[in-house]
């Protein structure tokens, strides 16, 4: 599944290279994309508690939702 085709509740993760200890996998779930993004981070993701802001370009489906 490409990125371009997420939908809601679709279970994503990103891995952060630049971490301070090594590397650093993140998952979180899909919520919706940004209507008119001011830099790169373009989808809203549930992850941690809250909606954050992810790149979806750096993301890979990780479980569909059904």
């Amino acid at each position: 599944m490409k990125v371009s085709d997420l939908k809601v509740g679709d279970l994503i993760r990103w891995v952060d290279y630049a971490h301070k200890n090594g590397f650093v996998v993140n998952a979180g779930i899909f919520l919706r994309w940004v209507e008119s993004p001011t830099d790169f981070r373009d989808i809203v993701v549930f992850h941690n508690g809250k909606e954050t802001l992810w790149c979806a370009f750096q993301c890979e489906v990780f479980n569909e939702s059904r």
